[in-house]
């Protein structure tokens, strides 16, 4: 054993707790949908995707940016990574990738070329939920109909409509105690006979996606506790919003129609929803308004107070303003009440 300036330590086996190997990696493939890689050590892999072909640093693939960036564990061998790309303009794109070991070691940079087509923004799918407590209620995200996908990805926004309907005003919402990172929007009411309220809510997608949603109840069991949600892919990542949403309210048996929106943003996605009132025999909402598709949809029979909620969407945007009709199928009379919201999304490219 020697020891000097600098404290060297040795033994007849070489360097003692000094790894300085870096992980040796072999990208196998890659698209704008996976990458395909081998590691002869696990760590953390981190990616950073833009337009340029020349290496970088690991410790600059680890910092983030480009168009994209982000991170997996990565096992020692084989493994898979899905790469949710829908977001990115059409292009030619370059993917950097470094494996960091536990010692602190990055792997080599190869840059790998692919190709991306931005297809606009998508419906990925929806789903509703209802609820006749007086506690908070969860609502999946998961086991999405009627679209692309059946739970949110990376980059995907989604969208809440939640509504109470009661004997008076009562604030609805998402409990951010315990569902985070939500933008709340508006929160338009109607005051008949049977009072309705409505709030919006929408969120980007991070690296690990959420998969529940706590709502705020109405607090007594004779209300009806409103949820539905739909979730977009493609959408612009730092301004979701297109232009500032609008809502609305009616009585007197007044059906859901959101108010006009025109967007200024060529694709932009529309989105129309609300929540009626009724009470007696309550009927499903069956039809979208004209021109609206992907239509989400509940219902909830209660001992005092019935309720619908219903979104959908026009894709494709090109001009002028959006007014849409009404949602049909519901039961109304001439107590009911009915709030609404329209959104316009802004697509990323």
């Amino acid at each position: 054993m020697r020891i000097g300036l600098g404290l060297y330590l040795y033994n007849s086996g070489g360097a003692v707790g000094g790894d300085t190997t870096a992980p040796n990696v072999s990208i196998t493939s890659v698209s704008d949908t996976t990458l395909s890689l081998s590691s002869d050590e696990a760590g953390t892999a981190y990616y950073l995707i833009n337009t340029s072909s020349a290496p970088l640093a690991g410790s600059v693939i680890e910092a983030g940016g480009g168009s994209m960036s982000g991170s997996f564990a990565a096992p020692s061998g084989a493994t898979n990574f899905d790469l949710y790309t829908a977001h990115l303009a059409t292009n030619t794109y370059y993917l950097h990738l470094t494996i960091k070991d536990a010692a602190g070691n990055y792997s080599a940079d190869v840059p790998q070329v692919f190709s991306h087509t931005y297809l606009g923004i998508q419906f990925v799918g929806g789903t509703a939920n209802s609820a006749t407590t007086g506690a908070n209620f969860a609502s999946s995200l998961t086991g999405l109909t009627g679209g692309i996908d059946t739970q949110p990805r990376p980059g995907d926004l989604v969208i809440v409509y939640t509504g109470i309907a009661a004997g008076s005003a009562i604030t609805c919402g998402i409990d951010t105690g315990v569902s985070t990172g939500w933008t709340s929007d508006l929160l338009p009411s109607a005051n008949d006979v049977r009072d309705c309220t409505l709030k919006n809510f929408y969120k980007i997608m991070g690296p690990t996606p959420d998969t529940s949603v706590t709502c705020i109840s109405g607090n007594n069991s004779s209300y009806s506790s409103m949820f539905a949600a739909i979730v977009l892919r493609g959408v612009h990542q730092t301004t979701p919003k297109d232009v500032n949403s609008v809502g609305t309210n009616g009585i007197n048996g007044a059906p859901i129609n959101s108010t006009a929106i025109t967007p200024v943003t060529a694709g932009a996605c529309i989105v129309s929803g609300g929540i009626n009132t009724g009470t007696g025999t309550p009927t499903a909402i069956t039809a979208a308004p004209a021109g609206f598709t992907n239509l989400v949809t509940t219902m909830r029979n209660t001992p005092s107070v019935d309720a619908n909620i219903a979104i959908a969407i026009q894709l494709g945007w090109t001009s002028g303003a959006v007014d849409p009709g009404d949602f049909t199928g519901a039961t109304l009379g001439v107590d009911d009440s009915m709030a609404a919201i329209s959104m316009a999304i802004k697509p990323a490219a």
